[in-house]
C-alpha cells in the first residue's frame, strides 16, 4: 500500500473504534492476561472514567488517556514566587471528572503530618485552585470528591460536605440534616442521587434535600466493635452497581441498598476495611483490603473470590491492593499499597501501552508567551510487564509530565475567579472546516436531498459523525436538547466526534444539529427535514403499567388503598409518588393525576422496561408524579390519553391519618423518676443519677410532660419514704392519662424456700444483707417489686402506665407473666389505629435485664448502656420501626432495646418488654408521638 493510500484507510480504522469502542491504535486486543506499571509513591485512590483511568497519591497524579494511549502526569510544581503552577499539595487523595471533562483533585501535603490544601481543578492543562482562605469552601482538608449528571462537584470536608455549581461553593452540615460534617466517601447513585458516607451513617441528596440511615436504623453496619469513636465505622467505599442497587463498604463486608431496604453481606476476610471498590461490566464487586496483604476480593452477588499473586502467576504484582477501578474495556487497574499497578485486561480488550505526545518539542514556543514556558520531561518510570510475568524497562516508552509556567500578566477569567491565573497552551483556528452526517437511521440524511424523511414514532433516535479541523466541540444539540458525545477521535489535527440524541418529531418539520465551542459559539449547523406519519385511527385505550417508588426508609407506605393496588409512598409532609409507565400503538399524548398534566413524562428506558417486565413498542412513557394527600379521605384519579383520545382511567381512595401528637392520645401526663447514685450501704454506682436525669430532661424538654407532674428524687432524697411518696403522687393521675415510672439504681433478689423468686428495688437507705437469705427487717427497708404492682392495681386510674427499670435482676418483676414479647408482636400493632390504641388500657413494664442478670452501670456519654439506647431511641426516633408513622408504640421501645443492648454489651444484658403480670388482658400500647408536642 503507498503512502498516499494510507491516510484514508487510517481514517477509516480510527472510525469505527469511536462507533464500536475497538482499539486500533495500541498493541491488538489478544487472550486475557496482565499489565504491570510503577506509579512512582504510595497510592491514595485510583477513578476510571469514560476516557480516562486516573491513579492519585504522594507522588501527585497519573492519568492514562483510553484513547491515545499514553500516560500524563500532574504534580505540585512550584515556581520562583513559592507558588503552585499545577497541585496545590503534593499528595492526591480523590479525584473526580465532571461532565464537562474538568479533572478534580482533593491535594494535601506531608509536612510533620498531613496538611489539607483543598482542592485544585485542571481544565486541559490550565490549573485553579480552591482553598478556605479564597473562597466558600469550608475547609482544606478534603477527604473525598465526586462530580454528579447535573454538573455540580462535591466535596467532603472536615467540617462539611461543599457543592460547587455555577461558580458558586454551598456548604451542608448536621445543621442541615447530614449525620456528620467529615464525609468519607461521596458517590453517584441511581437515579442520579449522590450518596455521602460517614461515620455510623449514610446521607442522599435528591429532591432538594437530605434522606439518612444510620447503624441504629437497619443493616447499614454490623456491630463491630463497643467504641463509640472507632474508624472501623466508617464507610470507605460506595458504588453503583448494575442492578442498580448501591453498595456500601465498611470494616469487614459491604451493606447493599436495593431501593427499599438494608442487607448486610459479610466479607470473608472480617478485620480488614474494604478501601475501595468497583463494579466491572459483568456486575462484579472488586475489592481492596486497606493495602493489607490479602489480595483482591471478588463478589458476584452470592460467593466470594480471591485475586492474589498466586493464583494470578504474578500477574497481580503484589497483594497489598488498597485501590481498584474497572475502565471501558473492562481492564481491571489495581493498585498497591506501595505504588504499583496491577491491570487485568480482559480477553479481546485492548492493551494498555504508552505512547509519548508528537510534535511537542521542550523549547515549543507558546501563542502570546516566551519561548521555554512549556517544558517535556521524560522519564522510565512507567515499567511494562511481557507475557514472562518478569519486568523490564524500555527507554522509549516515556510518562510525560508537563509543566506550564505562569506569565505575570495573565488575567484571571470568570471561570475560576478564586483561582490563578489559567495558563493558554494552545488556541483554537478560525472559521474551522465541519462536516456533520447523521448515520442512523440512513434515511433521515438523505432526506435532505429529496423529501422530508418520514417517522413512524414520535421519539426518533438518531446518531451520527462530526469531523471538524483543530477546534474542540464543547457540546451537541439535536433540536435544542444536548447530545451524548464521547471524546473525539484525533486523526492530523481533524477531530472526529459522535453523537447521539432522542428527538420529538411531532409538531416540527426540522431536526437543527448546532455545534458549540467553550465559549457558547456556533461552530457549525445543519437541518435535516423530517415529518411525522400520522397513525392510522384506532379505539385501543393505552395500557398502564405501575412501578413501585424509589424513596427512602424515612417514607411511609400506605396500602390500605381500595381498587386498584397501587402503592403510595407518603412522607411526613403528605407528599405521595407514583411511577408508571403507559404503552400505546399510536402514542402517549397525555399522562394525568386528578386532572392535572403530569409534569414528568418521558420516553421509558430500558431500564424503566426491564422494571416493569416489558418489551420496547415505540410507544412507551415513562411518568413519575408527586402529589399532596389531604388528612382524611383521599380521592385520586390516573387518566392516560392516546393521540385519539382514548381514555383509560384507573380510580382509588386512600385515607391518611393526620398529623399525629400525644396530645390526641393523652389528656394528661405524669412521670416518678428515681436515681441513685451515693448508696449509704450498697455500692456507689456512677451513672444512675445522670440516667434519671436524663429521662427526666427527655420527658420535660421534648415530650412536653408539664414540670409540676415529674415527681423526681435523687440520691439523699431517694430513701424508702421519698420513693412511696412520690409513688402516691404520680397515683394521683387523671384516668386520660399517661404514667411513666422510672428507676435507675440498684437491684436485689431473694428466694423462698419453695425456690420462688422476689425482686426488690433498693433505696438509697436500704440495708445490705450479709446472708443469702435476708431478715424480714432487713427485706423492710427495700421496695418489693411485687407490692408496686398491687399498688398499681389498687390505686392507679390512669389509662397507660409504663414502668422502666435499669436496675439488676429487674427482670423479676415479670416472672409471673404468661406470654413473652412475641405474644404481642406481628404486624396488627404497626398497622392499627392509634387513636383506638390510646383508648384501650395497657400496663407495661421494660427492664435492663432479665431475673438473673446484673445489668451495667458504665456506658458511653455518661449513661449506662439501657437508659442510653432509651433516650436516643425516643428522642432521635430509633425504635419508631414499623412504617416510619411518627409514632413509638411500647411495644416497638421494647422490641428495639432487646434487639440492641445485647449488640451494645456483647450479649451481657438482656432487656425484656411485657404487660405487668394481671393486666395482660388489657389492648392498649403507652404511645409517643416522635417529636413531642410544639
Amino acid at each position: 500500500m503507498n503512502a498516499r493510500n494510507q491516510f484514508p484507510s487510517l481514517c477509516l480504522r480510527l472510525f469505527i473504534s469511536v462507533l464500536f469502542g475497538v482499539s486500533v491504535l495500541g498493541i491488538p486486543a489478544r487472550a486475557e492476561h496482565w499489565r504491570q506499571f510503577d506509579y512512582g509513591g504510595r497510592i491514595k485512590c485510583m477513578s476510571a472514567g469514560e476516557n480516562s483511568v486516573w491513579i492519585g497519591g504522594e507522588k501527585g497524579a497519573l492519568r492514562y488517556d483510553v484513547d491515545r494511549e499514553l500516560f500524563l502526569r500532574v504534580e505540585k510544581v512550584v515556581n520562583e514566587e513559592d507558588k503552585s503552577i499545577q497541585l496545590a499539595g503534593e499528595i492526591v487523595r480523590d479525584i473526580a471528572v465532571d461532565r464537562r471533562g474538568r479533572v478534580w483533585f482533593a491535594c494535601w501535603d506531608k509536612t510533620r503530618g498531613l496538611e489539607g490544601k483543598g482542592i485544585t481543578v485542571m481544565n486541559e492543562v490550565r490549573f485553579a485552585s480552591f482553598s478556605q482562605g479564597t473562597c466558600e469552601l469550608p475547609s482544606d482538608e478534603v477527604y473525598t470528591l465526586c462530580a454528579d449528571p447535573q454538573g455540580r462537584v462535591w466535596a467532603g470536608t472536615e467540617k462539611g460536605v461543599a457543592i460547587f455549581d455555577e461558580g458558586q461553593w454551598t456548604t451542608y452540615t448536621t445543621d442541615d440534616g447530614i449525620a456528620q460534617n467529615d464525609a468519607r466517601e461521596i458517590a453517584v447513585g441511581p437515579y442520579g442521587r449522590v450518596w455521602c458516607g460517614f461515620w455510623r451513617g449514610v446521607n442522599v441528596y435528591y429532591d432538594d434535600q437530605w434522606w439518612s440511615w444510620e447503624r441504629k436504623d437497619s443493616n447499614l453496619f454490623k456491630r463491630v466493635l463497643q467504641g463509640r469513636n472507632s474508624h472501623e465505622d466508617y464507610i470507605y467505599s460506595i458504588v453503583h452497581g448494575k442492578d442498580n442497587r448501591v453498595y456500601c463498604s465498611t470494616k469487614g463486608g459491604i451493606s447493599i441498598y436495593d431501593g427499599e431496604r438494608w442487607t448486610f453481606e459479610r466479607a470473608p476476610i472480617k478485620k480488614y476495611i474494604i478501601s475501595s471498590m468497583a463494579i466491572d461490566e459483568e456486575g462484579k464487586l472488586w475489592s481492596s483490603w486497606g493495602g493489607q496483604d490479602q489480595g483482591v476480593s471478588i463478589f458476584n452477588g452470592s460467593k466470594w473470590t480471591k485475586v492474589t499473586q498466586r493464583n494470578t502467576k504474578k500477574g497481580l504484582v503484589s497483594n497489598r491492593a488498597i485501590a481498584v477501578a474497572s475502565d471501558r474495556y473492562n481492564r481491571i487497574w489495581i493498585g498497591d499499597r506501595d505504588g504499583r499497578i496491577s491491570v487485568r485486561i480482559p480477553d479481546g480488550a485492548p492493551d494498555v501501552v504508552d505512547r509519548a505526545l508528537e510534535g511537542w518539542e521542550s523549547n515549543s514556543t507558546l501563542r502570546g508567551y516566551p519561548a521555554g514556558s512549556l517544558e517535556n520531561q521524560f522519564s522510565t518510570q512507567i515499567q511494562i510487564m511481557e507475557d514472562e510475568w518478569e519486568y523490564s524497562s524500555y527507554d522509549d516508552i516515556p510518562s510525560t509530565q508537563i509543566i506550564a509556567a505562569l506569565p505575570e500578566d495573565a488575567v484571571k477569567t470568570d471561570e475560576a475567579p478564586h483561582s490563578s491565573p489559567p495558563v493558554l497552551i494552545a488556541q483554537a483556528g478560525t472559521n474551522p472546516a465541519v462536516k456533520i452526517t447523521i448515520t442512523v437511521p440512513e434515511e433521515l440524511e438523505s432526506s435532505i436531498a429529496g423529501s422530508p424523511y418520514e417517522a413512524t414514532q414520535e421519539y426518533l433516535d438518531i446518531e451520527g459523525v462530526v469531523t471538524i479541523a483543530k477546534d474542540e466541540i464543547d457540546k451537541i444539540e439535536a433540536n435544542g436538547f444536548e447530545a451524548k458525545v464521547p471524546k473525539p477521535v484525533d486523526l492530523g489535527g481533524t477531530l472526529i466526534y459522535t453523537f447521539k440524541a432522542s428527538v420529538l418529531v411531532r409538531d416540527i418539520d426540522q431536526i437543527p444539529i448546532v455545534l458549540f465551542d467553550r465559549n457558547g459559539n456556533i461552530l457549525g449547523s445543519k437541518e435535516y427535514p423530517v415529518t411525522l406519519k400520522e397513525p392510522e385511527p384506532e379505539s385501543t385505550k393505552p395500557d398502564v403499567y405501575f412501578l413501585r417508588p424509589e424513596v427512602t426508609e424515612d417514607q411511609m407506605l400506605i396500602t390500605r388503598g381500595q381498587g386498584i393496588p397501587i402503592e403510595i409512598q407518603l412522607t411526613s409532609a403528605n407528599r405521595g409518588l407514583v411511577r408508571g409507565l403507559a404503552q400505546d400503538d399510536t402514542g402517549i399524548k397525555d399522562v394525568r393525576l386528578n386532572n392535572q398534566t403530569v409534569e414528568y413524562m418521558v420516553p421509558a428506558s430500558p431500564s424503566h422496561l426491564e422494571e416493569a417486565g416489558l418489551e420496547k413498542t415505540g410507544h412507551d412513557i415513562y411518568f413519575d408524579q408527586r402529589f399532596t394527600l389531604q388528612a382524611g379521605d383521599n380521592t385520586i384519579l390516573i387518566q392516560v390519553v392516546d393521540y385519539f383520545n382514548n381514555i383509560t382511567e384507573i380510580p382509588f381512595s386512600l385515607r391518611v391519618q393526620q398529623a399525629l401528637s400525644d396530645s390526641m392520645f393523652y389528656g394528661n401526663n405524669y412521670a416518678m423518676i428515681v436515681g441513685i447514685n451515693d448508696y449509704q450501704y450498697w455500692p456507689k454506682l456512677n451513672n444512675a443519677a445522670h440516667d434519671a436525669e436524663g429521662i427526666q430532661e427527655l420527658l420535660i424538654e421534648y415530650y412536653k410532660f408539664p414540670k409540676e407532674n415529674v415527681f423526681s428524687v435523687f440520691d439523699n432524697d431517694a430513701n424508702r419514704e421519698g420513693i412511696l411518696d412520690a409513688f402516691q403522687k404520680v397515683s394521683r393521675a387523671e384516668k386520660n392519662s399517661r404514667v411513666i415510672i422510672f428507676f435507675a439504681g440498684h437491684g436485689h433478689s431473694t428466694s423462698t424456700r419453695s425456690g420462688k423468686k422476689t425482686g426488690y428495688i433498693i433505696p438509697v437507705d436500704g440495708a445490705l444483707s450479709a446472708s443469702k437469705t435476708p431478715s424480714a427487717d432487713e427485706r423492710r427497708t427495700w421496695l418489693s417489686m411485687r407490692d408496686i404492682s398491687d399498688q398499681i392495681d389498687e390505686y392507679f386510674q390512669a389509662k397507660h402506665i409504663l414502668l422502666i427499670f435499669d436496675s439488676c435482676y429487674s427482670g423479676l418483676l415479670l416472672v409471673d407473666r404468661s406470654g413473652g414479647f412475641e405474644e404481642f408482636g406481628g404486624d396488627d400493632a404497626a398497622t392499627a389505629d392509634f387513636l383506638e390504641l390510646a383508648d384501650e388500657f395497657a400496663v407495661e413494664v421494660i427492664t435492663a435485664g432479665e431475673q438473673d442478670e446484673k445489668v451495667l452501670d458504665g456506658g458511653p456519654g455518661g449513661h449506662s448502656f439501657f437508659t442510653g439506647a432509651l433516650i436516643e431511641a425516643l428522642q432521635k426516633g430509633a425504635a419508631d420501626t414499623g412504617p416510619n408513622d411518627g409514632v413509638i408504640t411500647s411495644q416497638e421501645l421494647g422490641a428495639y432495646l432487646m434487639n440492641e443492648i445485647p449488640q451494645l454489651t456483647g450479649g451481657k444484658q438482656h432487656p425484656k418488654y411485657a404487660k405487668l403480670p394481671g393486666f395482660e388482658e388489657d389492648e392498649g400500647l403507652v404511645l409517643f408521638a416522635i417529636g413531642g408536642e410544639e
